[in-house]
Parts: C-alpha cells; structure tokens; sequence
C-alpha cells in the first residue's frame, strides 16, 4: 500500500469536511511539504484518467475529494 493510496483513502473518508495538509502531515508523519506533493500527484492522476470521475478539490483550508466538473450536468438531472 502506498502513501498516495492511503492518503486517497483518508481523503475519501473524510467526506465534504475534507483534510488539511497539517492533519494528513500528523497522521504520516511526513512533512507538509511531501503531503502537497502527493496531493499534487493524485490531483494529476485524477486529472489524466479520463475513466475516473473524481477530482482532488483544494479549498483555502483543506483537500478533499469531489466530483470532476464534466459531471455537473448529470446531477442537475
């Protein structure tokens, strides 16, 4: 299991409240600076993935994960 995988997992977890960076650094023990790196990286993965249809969404305060905006239409229905 990678640290990408499980931080995807607390982010999933998580929900609507989502996760700030300094929390995600505690629970690993990494530092804030490799947490933004692989937020970066799953940001992107989602990003590449045209069968995925989850984004990494960056608020002010928190990370957490969302629907990608290609999918707004189908929810107003």
């Amino acid at each position: 299991m990678s640290k990408l995988s499980e931080i995807e997992a607390l982010l999933f977890v998580a929900g609507e409240d989502g996760l700030k960076v300094r929390q995600i650094s505690e629970i690993f023990s990494i530092s804030p600076t490799g947490v933004s790196q692989r937020l970066e990286k799953l940001a992107t993965k989602y990003e590449a993935d045209a069968y995925c249809s989850l984004a990494l969404l960056e608020t002010p305060d928190t990370y957490k994960l969302d629907t990608k905006h290609a999918f707004v239409e189908l929810f107003r229905a």
